[in-house]
């Protein structure tokens, strides 16, 4: 697993991304890779198994480095969303009218930040302060006016994106770090990014 972008350029071209098996996660790469800063490092469809106090297993759509701004962690959901909060239960609806049960986008997105943040600390060239570290949830269906009815006590608006932030998609990141600061939590800095690059994405060769 490497970059989306390295010296060759991005990974995946626009015939690509057309063919790829979410046309929701490539809107997504195709904001990341035309409206990002080119000192942001991105990771595209990363999994994760960490042993910490228990273990996890985990997969996250995107994880972006910005050595001056943080760590995110993005989760993506294409066609609609539906909430039921008796059963608790997350459900999506594509184009065709098929309607599939989900994982809580926003507790995953939080549990791979966490898996993610707890592996970069027991690295040996890791983080060694609080990092600001922030995950998001992008809806690129959808618009910001009808996620406006998306009101539960772990999904602030200020980390919903829909298909309108698609536009303006640094301004959007940009809106996701401000909210993810907390008191003491410092950016990682160019040497904590490359940390989590020789972590996620160093190359084997055996």
């Amino acid at each position: 697993l490497e970059p989306l972008r390295d010296v060759m350029g991005w990974k995946l071209d626009n015939a690509a991304l057309d063919a790829h098996r979410s046309q929701a996660e490539a809107d997504v790469y195709r904001a990341c890779r035309d409206l990002l800063a080119d000192d942001i490092v991105v990771y595209f469809d990363m999994h994760i198994l960490h042993r910490g106090k228990r273990i996890h297993e985990g997969e996250a759509d995107f994880v972006v480095l910005d050595p001056g701004r943080g760590i995110l962690v993005l989760e993506v959901k294409g066609g609609g969303i539906s909430y039921d909060p008796l059963t608790r239960t997350w459900t999506t609806r594509d184009r065709q009218g098929d309607v599939a049960t989900i994982d809580d986008p926003f507790l995953q997105a939080s549990t791979n930040k966490h898996a993610l943040i707890d592996m970069l600390r027991g690295h040996p060239h890791g983080l060694r302060h609080r990092v600001i570290a922030g995950h998001a949830v992008l809806f690129p269906d959808l618009t910001r006016g009808q996620l406006a009815a998306l009101h539960l006590p772990h999904t602030p608006p200020e980390i919903v994106g829909s298909r309108d932030d698609l536009g303006t998609f640094a301004d959007w990141i940009s809106g996701v770090y401000a909210f993810s600061v907390g008191p003491g939590d410092r950016a990682p800095g160019q040497a904590g990014v490359d940390a989590a690059i020789e972590l996620l994405g160093k190359k084997v060769e055996i």
